[in-house]
């Protein structure tokens, strides 16, 4: 029987379901992936629809900030591919998603950041 190590797929950046699109690092990478759930301070919370569109096809914030580069790498080959009703329904999609603090802002307190969060 095969047996699962929670926490080294946890400290290696594997998947943190409950933290879904929360945003995580990969630190033996150097790469982030941002937290695109509706948290106001860590996500994408404070984004109009049309602002999340327009993010998604130019890679660019609302802020007038590129993004980094695990980001820019999903904006250049995938989302500013696609057309216009796509760009509308995923952000529409995003828009939905509750908000959830980014893994980061736990890292150095006593929470656990992997359980699930509570808000």
């Amino acid at each position: 029987a095969a047996t699962v190590n929670l926490p080294a797929i946890v400290l290696s950046g594997g998947p943190m379901l409950k933290r879904y699109l929360a945003g995580t690092t990969v630190e033996a990478q150097d790469k982030n992936a941002p937290n695109i759930t509706r948290d106001k301070n860590d996500g994408i919370g404070k984004w109009t629809k049309p602002q999340l569109v327009a993010f998604l096809a130019s890679g660019i914030t609302p802020e007038m900030q590129p993004v980094n580069e695990t980001m820019q790498e999903v904006i250049r080959g995938i989302t500013s591919k696609l057309n216009s009703y796509d760009l509308q329904a995923m952000a529409e999609y995003l828009m939905t998603v509750p908000p959830i603090p980014s893994v980061n802002k736990f890292r150095d307190s006593t929470d656990y950041w992997w359980l699930e969060p509570t808000q």
